[in-house]
């Protein structure tokens, strides 16, 4: 995956790992991680300054049929992070990715 920066000129981040189709992206509040969501059934938190992976999540594979890929969740408060994934069954699934710390 290839992650272009708008308002500048520098180099595109190239973030490897997914095998399929990234369905969605969401930024976290201070733009340093971005979760990503794919048809490989993988949702992946990212570590932008560092273009590494911070936290993989394989969904169950009886997952497959019951969850919009395109429609999950990634939020970061001062106590952790979560991801939420909804099922078509009308359950929620929700990840504690915990806190993420810099050094």
């Amino acid at each position: 995956m290839t992650v272009h920066a708008t308002q500048s000129s520098s180099e595109p981040l190239r973030l490897a790992g997914h095998e399929q189709t990234v369905f969605k992206t969401i930024f976290s509040p201070d733009s340093r991680q971005l979760a990503t969501v794919s048809a490989d059934m993988t949702v992946r938190l990212w570590d932008l300054d560092t273009r590494s992976e911070l936290f993989r999540l394989r969904l169950p594979y009886e997952f497959n049929n019951q969850v919009p890929l395109w429609d999950f969740d990634f939020r970061c408060t001062p106590t952790g992070c979560w991801i939420a994934v909804p099922l078509t069954s009308g359950k929620l699934a929700l990840y504690n990715l915990g806190k993420i710390n810099y050094d």
